[in-house]
């Protein structure tokens, strides 16, 4: 992630929940919720240790769960700070934007 200003240092990836993942080629952007409150964590074993992940934050235990392994929470943001912000697309590689939207919920997924 570009431009979120988390002070832990590194570029964080940003764990995503879609319900129609054969849409991920095309994606031209990732929605964030301006109200749910996200995570920076790093996991402390599994496939992903030491990565920096971007997770909402009342989500954190269900991501131990599926990577087997607990996290440290390394710093905490809201999901309104997270507009404007850039990552770069899974497959392709190219930029897209970080942008709010309404229909974000913390109530599943990532």
């Amino acid at each position: 992630v570009a431009d979120v200003g988390f002070g832990a240092g590194g570029a964080p990836s940003l764990v995503i929940w879609t319900t129609t993942p054969w849409t991920v080629p095309l994606n031209q952007g990732v929605c964030a919720g301006g109200g749910i409150g996200y995570a920076l964590v790093r996991p402390g074993g599994g496939g992903a240790a030491g990565r920096l992940l971007l997770v909402a934050e009342s989500r954190v235990g269900e991501l131990e769960a599926a990577l087997g392994c607990s996290v440290e929470v390394v710093e905490t943001t809201r999901g309104d700070l997270l507009q404007g912000s850039w990552c770069r697309h899974p497959l392709s590689g190219r930029p897209v934007p970080i942008l709010l939207a309404e229909h974000v919920s913390d109530a599943a997924g990532s």
